[in-house]
């Protein structure tokens, strides 16, 4: 199984869960700015990823490879492969989804196991509307991985509360497995200043597993 089916997959999913959960809720305006400001307020150091947008700081650890643009687009357009739109509509939503997301961060692990390469990525989507809840979004997340995937998602741990080093989250755990291989991954999302913000976690074995912890432990949001 290769290890970008899977987060290529995750980002696109995510991507379209605003659209679903706002079809229900009429927009309001002030908007929130838009994506190129957002992204014209991060920095990274080497060692510090911030948004002054978000309020969002994070320590990098020592070992972990950030990814370069290129790389981040590439997740954002594979996806499209390995998830499935039932119908027009919701191609349309997916299409209009992607032009409001982005990869704003992706850490890759020094320690691949076979085919699978942990990893942590910050997504971010300007919410169509302003009363969207992460518990919906999240919900609507769990149902594009069960019935829209091509790579036969499972859930490990359903949609719940979540703390990530003490930042509120709602989350979802699912997994996906062949015979030789098992691919884990967590979803922690919260709407923040108008967007989703969302955290995704992919590993192989419980070290890369605890590797991950580190790194959310690195995690402020203000």
């Amino acid at each position: 199984m290769k290890i970008f089916e899977t987060i290529s997959t995750a980002v696109t999913a995510l991507v379209v869960c605003a659209a679903v959960a706002a079809q229900e809720i009429k927009p309001v305006p002030p908007s929130p700015p838009g994506l190129v400001e957002v992204i014209a307020s991060e920095k990274f150091d080497g060692t510090t990823y911030t948004n002054g947008f978000l309020g969002l700081r994070l320590a990098i650890p020592e070992g972990w490879k950030v990814s370069e643009d290129p790389t981040k687009k590439k997740i954002m357009e594979a996806g499209k492969e390995y998830l499935k739109p039932t119908d027009e509509a919701q191609r349309a939503d997916m299409e209009k989804s992607m032009t409001n997301s982005a990869v704003l961060l992706t850490l890759l692990g020094s320690d691949p196991v076979g085919s699978i390469q942990s990893s942590f990525i910050v997504v971010i989507e300007k919410l169509p509307a302003p009363d969207i809840r992460a518990t919906p979004y999240v919900t609507h997340l769990r149902q594009m991985l069960l019935e829209n995937s091509t790579l036969n998602y499972a859930v490990e741990k359903d949609v719940h509360d979540e703390t990530l080093n003490g930042q509120p989250f709602i989350a979802l755990d699912v997994f996906t497995a062949k015979p030789d291989s098992r691919v884990n991954q967590k979803y922690a999302c919260q709407m923040r200043k108008g967007y989703a913000l969302c955290i995704i976690e992919t590993y192989g074995t419980d070290t890369q597993r605890a590797a991950l912890t580190s790194v959310a432990n690195g995690l402020s949001l203000k």
